[in-house]
């Protein structure tokens, strides 16, 4: 059985950086106020996963 090639492009690598900045910044916040970290980041996740108004993808 063949495995899977993995392609990796310039997206994928946007994305994980994306990530990495969100998780560096709740970091941050977590070593400030720990319930700040909670409320923020959960605002910007329930923002992000929220569907367009246009019903169309963003």
């Amino acid at each position: 059985m063949k495995l899977p090639k993995i392609k990796i492009n310039l997206d994928h690598i946007r994305e994980m950086l994306l990530l990495c900045g969100f998780l560096m910044a709740a970091r941050g916040l977590w070593m400030i106020y720990p319930p700040a970290m909670f409320i923020i980041c959960g605002a910007v996740l329930v923002w992000i996963g929220l569907p367009a108004k246009g019903g169309g993808e963003r």
